[in-house]
């Protein structure tokens, strides 16, 4: 299945997370998670208000979401805008201690 909805799937060596890059964007959009409905990238910023320069996404649903106050974010990588209230992705840290001599 993943196949067919995945055109690429890379896996960290170390950490053994996958990040899958769509072959239809709709699968964003349907995401429990917060991404970039373009390229579907998990790394984005919040904004305090609109860029003029950059493009908005009309998705419908993402411009409801304006209206009824969503924050606005920006895709570094396609800078692209769009707003949503999903929550991100959750990050996995792996803090290593190092012991003081």
């Amino acid at each position: 299945m993943e196949r067919w909805l995945y055109a690429v799937i890379y896996q960290c060596p170390e950490c053994k997370r996958k990040t899958k890059i769509a072959r239809f964007p709709a699968i964003y959009v349907a995401s429990l998670h917060r991404t970039c409905p373009k390229c579907g990238g998990p790394q984005l910023e919040k904004l305090r208000k609109r860029d003029h320069i950059d493009p908005l996404y009309l998705n419908p649903i993402s411009l409801l979401q304006g209206l009824i106050g969503a924050p606005i974010w920006w895709c570094p990588f396609c800078r692209l805008q769009f707003y949503d209230f999903r929550p991100g992705w959750p990050v996995k840290r792996n803090a290593t201690k190092v012991a003081a001599k």
